[in-house]
C-alpha cells in the first residue's frame, strides 16, 4: 500500500525554531577587543508519524548564516562586521571557522558545506573563504594565504601584557574574566537573529541587558 502525505497529521512539521551558538572567539594580540563567531539557523522539526519514522527525522532547514562581531569587553560594545548566508554550495554541514590574522590585522573567516541534498564527508566538502581587511570591510578571496595562524591562548598573564582578559563560551553566551584569579562573568548574550547583545552588571549584582551597542 502507497502512503501519500497530503496535508495530514502524519506529514507534519513544528513552527520555525531559531538555533544560535556563539561558535568561536579569537583574542588578537595584548588587547580588551575579540572576535566573535556567532553559527545561527531556522529550522522546522518533523512531528508527524511519516516524518518522524524511521530515524527520528530530519528538520526543515529555511536559513542558515554565519555572523562575525568584533566586541570590545571592557565596555562591552559590538560591531557587526560580516553577515554570510549558506549557498546551495556549502548547505549540507554549513559551518564557519576563523582562521586567524597575518600582520597587517587582516582577519580571515572560512565557511564550508556540502551540495544542498547531496551527501556530505570531507571528499565532497565546498568552501569559500574571506578576508576582513584592516578597515575592517568584508572581502571574498579564493583562499586563505599559508602563513596566517590563530593567536595562541595562555591562560596566565603574558610577560608584559597590560590588558589582561581572557574568553569563554556557553553555547548563547560570551564570558570574559579581567583577573588571573577572577571569575567569568557574562559580557554578551545572543538573540534570536544572532546579534550579541551586551551584558552589564549593576553594584547590587543583578544582570542588566539592554539595547545592543554598536561601536561607531
Amino acid at each position: 500500500m502507497t502512503m501519500i502525505c497530503l496535508g495530514i497529521p502524519a506529514c507534519t512539521y513544528s513552527p520555525e525554531e531559531h538555533r544560535v551558538v556563539i561558535d568561536q572567539v579569537v583574542r588578537p594580540g595584548d588587547t580588551y577587543t575579540g572576535y566573535v563567531l556567532v553559527e545561527s539557523n531556522v529550522l522546522r522539526n518533523p512531528t508527524g508519524f511519516l516524518n518522524t519514522f524511521p530515524n527520528g527525522g530530519i528538520p526543515r532547514i529555511l536559513s542558515q548564516e554565519v555572523k562575525v562581531f568584533e566586541v570590545h569587553a571592557d565596555d562591552r560594545e559590538s560591531r557587526l562586521l560580516a553577515d554570510i548566508s549558506a549557498n546551495d554550495a556549502t548547505w549540507e554541514s554549513f559551518s564557519g571557522h576563523i582562521v586567524g590574522f597575518d600582520a597587517q590585522n587582516n582577519l580571515f573567516l572560512e565557511l564550508s558545506g556540502c551540495e544542498k541534498g547531496g551527501d556530505c564527508y570531507n571528499g565532497l566538502r565546498n568552501r569559500r573563504f574571506f578576508r576582513i581587511n584592516r578597515d575592517r570591510r568584508l572581502e571574498p578571496i579564493s583562499n586563505v594565504p599559508s602563513d596566517i595562524r590563530l593567536p595562541g591562548i595562555m591562560l596566565a598573564r603574558r610577560q608584559g601584557e597590560v590588558n589582561y582578559v581572557r574568553f569563554s563560551i556557553r553555547q548563547d553566551t560570551l564570558k570574559a574574566r579581567f583577573q588571573e584569579d577572577g571569575e567569568y562573568t557574562s559580557v554578551f548574550v545572543t538573540d534570536e537573529e544572532g546579534m550579541l547583545i551586551p551584558v552589564l552588571t549593576t553594584t547590587s549584582h543583578q544582570t542588566v541587558i539592554p539595547e545592543m551597542a554598536e561601536i561607531p
